[in-house]
């Protein structure tokens, strides 16, 4: 293996480390997003 197919690959798996904790973060917002929705649903029909 070269010196640039190594640097390659080094590159690669620090995208695919970038990539995924951006999908990540993405998920655990969405997941946020809807829990809030749900808990704001239950409190205002607690309020009614």
């Amino acid at each position: 293996m070269t010196n640039q197919q190594a640097s390659y690959r080094f590159l690669l798996h620090d995208y695919y480390m970038f990539f995924g904790t951006i999908m990540k973060e993405k998920m655990y917002t969405f997941k946020a997003k809807v829990i809030a929705k749900n808990v704001q649903r239950i409190v205002l029909s607690n309020m009614m």
